[in-house]
C-alpha cells in the first residue's frame, strides 16, 4: 500500500524522500500562504444615544475568537473606519 502511495503523483514528494536520501522538511511540506493576524475584522455601527447618529468602530479577533485589537475612537463614516483599520493591518478587501 505504501508503495502505491509513493508511485501516485498526487502523493509524490521529492525523489530523495522516496529513495531514503536526506531531505529537508521544506521539500516535503506544502507551500504556505502568508498568514494575516488577526484573522477576523469586524466593522460595527453604533448609534449615539444623544442625537441618534450612526458612528463606526472596528474590532479585530484572532483565530480563537479573542479580541486582540480595536479602534481607539469612533468614526463618522464607514470609509474612515475602514481606512484606519487598513492602516493597522486589516486587508484592504475586508
Amino acid at each position: 500500500m505504501q508503495r502505491d502511495l509513493l508511485q501516485n503523483p498526487r502523493f509524490a514528494i521529492s525523489a530523495g524522500a522516496r529513495t531514503g536520501d536526506t531531505t529537508t522538511s521544506a521539500e516535503i511540506m506544502a507551500p504556505t500562504d502568508k498568514l494575516l493576524h488577526p484573522f477576523r475584522w469586524q466593522f460595527v455601527p453604533t448609534e449615539s444615544a444623544r442625537d441618534k447618529s450612526i458612528h463606526w468602530t472596528w474590532q479585530a479577533y484572532d483565530h480563537t475568537g479573542k479580541l486582540v485589537m480595536q479602534a481607539d475612537r469612533n468614526f463618522e463614516t464607514r470609509a474612515e473606519c475602514v481606512e484606519d483599520a487598513v492602516s493597522r493591518g486589516c486587508p484592504p478587501e475586508a
